[in-house]
């Protein structure tokens, strides 16, 4: 139970550290001058004026940068639609 708490603890830091890659990636894609303060990572990125050329290149960046291959799942926009959701997602993929 000890090294199951540890792996969700390397899981949860995972994830924090994800969210600011994929936040730096976002700011980037969106070309807007937005901070960490003004962004919350629960926000509906398509609020914020994301769009589906944008989101897939998010994903082709994150892909590239972690060496990992989504499956179309990813692609569910309306699912996956904030910072918190996509990390989240990414982190599953790099323990698997």
């Amino acid at each position: 139970a000890l090294s199951e708490a540890k792996g969700m603890t390397k899981t949860m830091k995972n994830v924090e550290e994800i969210k600011d890659v994929i936040l730096k990636f976002v700011i980037s894609i969106m070309d807007k001058e937005m901070n960490k303060f003004e962004l919350n990572y629960e926000e509906n990125l398509f609020d914020l004026g994301m769009d589906s050329i944008k989101y897939v290149n998010l994903i082709v960046k994150l892909e590239m940068y972690y060496n990992i291959e989504f499956n179309n799942e990813i692609m569910n926009m309306t699912e996956y639609d904030s910072i918190s959701k996509i990390s989240e997602y990414v982190a599953k993929l790099i323990s698997s």
